[in-house]
């Protein structure tokens, strides 16, 4: 947790729809961007987490 203040970016790979809404609800509590992928799109989740 004492490096939470310095992400830029969060990945979040489910299919669970309340986990989907959940992230949705306290995105505002999370620094940096954050964007929620499928399972079917784990590899893309990968590349934008890394992408400069």
């Amino acid at each position: 947790m004492e490096h939470l203040s310095r992400w830029e970016r969060v990945a979040v790979v489910t299919d669970v729809p309340w986990i989907r809404h959940l992230v949705g609800a306290f995105r505002f509590l999370i620094p940096g961007e954050v964007r929620v992928f499928t399972t079917g799109h784990a590899s893309e989740a990968r590349k934008w987490i890394v992408a400069p």
